[in-house]
């Protein structure tokens, strides 16, 4: 279950769908939301996603050290084998960016089965939960 929270609006308490819990993450734009939607549909894990993207943003800083924005998955392409789909929205314009799939595979298997942290009931996986998931965390013994 994804929340659109307007002007800070409280979300319902977490429920549950015929026994199971609901995954449920927090938003606040509609681009968040559609990028929420987009993913879920993919069947792809947002916090390995919000983990990639932070990763590729870094490859393309890495080449071109003025780039500034953010990155939106956009979706999947046959370009001609199967791809992901970015924009890099930034003050120079929207630019399309394709990954191939799997290179997000590669970096899923790799990154995917590490994540356990989800703040609070209802988070927010976004690029600054990306930022504080490679954190060191306090070992829970």
């Amino acid at each position: 279950m994804i929340w659109l929270s307007v002007d800070e609006e409280k979300p319902p308490a977490p429920t549950t769908s015929h026994g199971k819990p609901y995954v449920l993450r927090l938003v606040k734009t509609t681009e968040e939301l559609l990028e929420k939607i987009r993913l879920v549909e993919a069947g792809i894990d947002d916090r390995v996603m919000e983990l990639f993207k932070l990763a590729l943003f870094g490859s393309i800083l890495s080449q071109d050290a003025k780039t500034d924005g953010w990155l939106v998955y956009q979706g999947q392409t046959l370009t001609p084998t199967l791809a992901m789909t970015f924009v890099l929205v930034g003050p120079t314009g929207p630019h399309t960016i394709h990954v191939p799939r799997t290179e997000y595979a590669a970096f899923a298997a790799q990154y995917g089965p590490k994540l356990h942290w989800v703040p609070g009931p209802w988070p927010t996986i976004d690029a600054a939960w990306a930022i504080r998931a490679l954190e060191p965390q306090p070992n829970q013994n």
